[in-house]
């Protein structure tokens, strides 16, 4: 997804989009004219499904099959080629058969991250609250960071055109660096439960 664009649709299309983590997936249909305005809006257990593909028909079924023009799957795990292994599930995801199979005309599946970093650039400032004061730099390098069931994060990079390129990482799986007693105590501790400390194990 490193400085490519999503799936477009043409206007007055149906687009999809889904954001697939480990404890829950959201999907809404809406259309290109009005994209805020939802036409569906469900949210699914993640884990009551065995695989992505049995949740998608159910919502589709539920929306009454529509001709979608475009979609766009966020996906909480990495991506490549189109393909994903969600990090917390058992699912496996892949553009060109969920497009097969569904009659989706343009399928794209991204980091659940990197989108979320694409969406952090059009928000205006009365979306954000300042935890600490400093003085901010428009064109420095930004990261995106949050604790879910993981802990996604993405970086943000200026481009000379005014754009930004998005490297989506997999940081939440870096390994935990204790410097107190306490916080060796807690890394001993998530070894032993987990065979490694990781930073996603200790904020997630």
């Amino acid at each position: 997804m490193q400085g490519s664009h999503p799936a477009a649709a043409s206007s007055g299309e149906l687009i999809l989009a889904g954001d697939l983590g480990g404890t829950k997936t959201l999907l809404a249909l809406a259309r290109t004219e009005a994209p805020s305005v939802p036409v569906l809006e469900r949210r699914y257990e993640s884990r009551e499904y065995p695989d992505f593909l049995p949740l998608l028909q159910d919502f589709l079924q539920e929306a009454g099959h529509p001709r979608i023009g475009a979609a766009v799957l966020a996906a909480a795990g990495p991506v490549s080629e189109g393909r994903c292994a969600l990090t917390y599930l058992p699912w496996r995801l892949d553009a060109q058969a969920l497009a097969r199979v569904t009659g989706i005309a343009r399928l794209e599946i991204v980091n659940d991250f990197a989108a979320t970093a694409r969406g952090v650039v059009q928000l205006p400032e009365s979306a954000f609250a300042t935890l600490q004061t400093g003085q901010p730099q428009d064109q420095a390098p930004r990261v995106v960071l949050g604790a879910g069931t993981g802990l996604g994060v993405a970086a943000l990079l200026p481009e000379p055109t005014g754009m930004w390129r998005v490297l989506a990482g997999e940081g939440g799986h870096i390994g935990f660096a204790p410097r107190a007693e306490q916080e060796f105590a807690l890394a001993r501790f998530l070894q032993a439960r987990h065979g490694r400390a990781t930073a996603e194990r200790v904020l997630s």
